[in-house]
C-alpha cells in the first residue's frame, strides 16, 4: 500500500425534538458510538459538545447556526489523519453519512461536500 487515505464527513441535522443530550443519545445508539459524551468546550462559546469514537473515527456533535433551519452539526474523521488532510487525501463520506442518519434516525439532514455539491435528505422521503 503506497498511500493511506483518511476519511471525513460533516452533516447538518435538523432536530427540534429536544436538546443536544437527546440527539447525542439517538446518534450514540444509531451509529454505535461508544459513549458519545457531552462536555463543555474549552474555548468560547463554552457550550456543550458531543465527543466520541467509533470504528477508528473521532466524532463531534455541536449546536450550530451555520445552515438556516439545521441546528446541529455532526462531524467525524479518521484517527491520525493529519498528513492525509494536509495532502488532500481524505475521502469525503458526507453524502453517505447524511443519508444514513436520515434513514436510520428519521432526521432531516443537509450536506455540503468538498466539491461544493449540496444535498438534502428528507427523512420522510427516504
Amino acid at each position: 500500500m503506497s498511500k493511506i487515505y483518511g476519511a471525513a464527513a460533516k452533516v447538518y441535522i435538523k432536530y427540534n425534538n429536544g436538546e443536544i443530550t437527546e440527539l447525542a443519545k439517538m446518534l450514540d445508539e444509531a451509529l454505535l458510538i461508544r459513549d458519545l459524551t457531552l462536555e463543555h468546550r474549552k474555548e468560547p462559546p463554552y457550550d456543550l459538545t458531543g465527543v466520541g469514537e467509533a470504528m477508528g473515527f473521532q466524532c463531534w456533535l455541536n449546536a450550530t447556526e451555520e445552515v438556516k433551519g439545521y441546528n446541529f452539526s455532526f462531524k467525524l474523521e479518521t484517527h491520525m489523519s493529519i498528513d492525509a488532510m494536509l495532502s488532500g487525501q481524505m475521502y469525503d463520506l458526507s453524502f453517505w453519512l447524511g443519508r444514513y442518519i436520515a434513514v436510520i434516525c428519521g432526521l432531516d439532514t443537509y450536506v455540503e461536500s468538498t466539491t461544493e455539491e449540496v444535498m438534502y435528505f428528507n427523512a420522510k422521503e427516504e
